[in-house]
């Protein structure tokens, strides 16, 4: 509970600029990553794909996640957006993901880096970035993932 509670008061005091510049955005971020309820970031379904789910129709959607793991995530993002088609990126993608996850979705045993090499830009929906959580490995993903 307390390492939550700090998260959220770290996170609110980061985006106070957001806030004042651009409070329509600041909302929808607020959201979005459940700063405005008691949900802990490993709850399934995450904020963010509650947040998508609400926003858009999802039926053609064509997505990733970066970051599998044992397919907990996925098989949330899945359940809740139903996308068309949906691909798994690890560098190495457990058994359990493999066991959990429809046999409709692809996965790639690459890293994130490498992954991103195999779709072209603008050829997907939303990319749910998960992979390694350092600044380095963050911003490389997003530079690789974006169109």
């Amino acid at each position: 509970m307390f390492k939550q509670s700090t998260r959220n008061l770290r996170v609110k005091l980061a985006c106070l600029p957001m806030q004042i510049l651009a409070p329509k955005l600041y909302l929808d971020v607020q959201y979005m990553i459940g700063l405005d309820n008691d949900e802990s970031v490993t709850d399934v379904p995450r904020p963010s794909i509650k947040w998508i789910k609400q926003k858009y129709n999802t039926a053609d959607f064509v997505g990733v996640e970066v970051g599998v793991h044992m397919g907990l995530n996925a098989e949330s993002i899945i359940q809740m957006l139903n996308p068309k088609m949906f691909c798994a990126v690890d560098i190495k993608v457990f058994d359990e993901a493999r066991k959990r996850l429809p046999k409709t979705v692809k996965f790639i045993e690459k890293s994130s880096v490498e992954a991103a090499k195999s779709f072209a830009d603008k050829s997907l929906d939303f990319v749910y970035i998960d992979a390694a959580h350092d600044y380095l490995h963050v911003k490389e993903d997003l530079a690789a993932w974006y169109p």
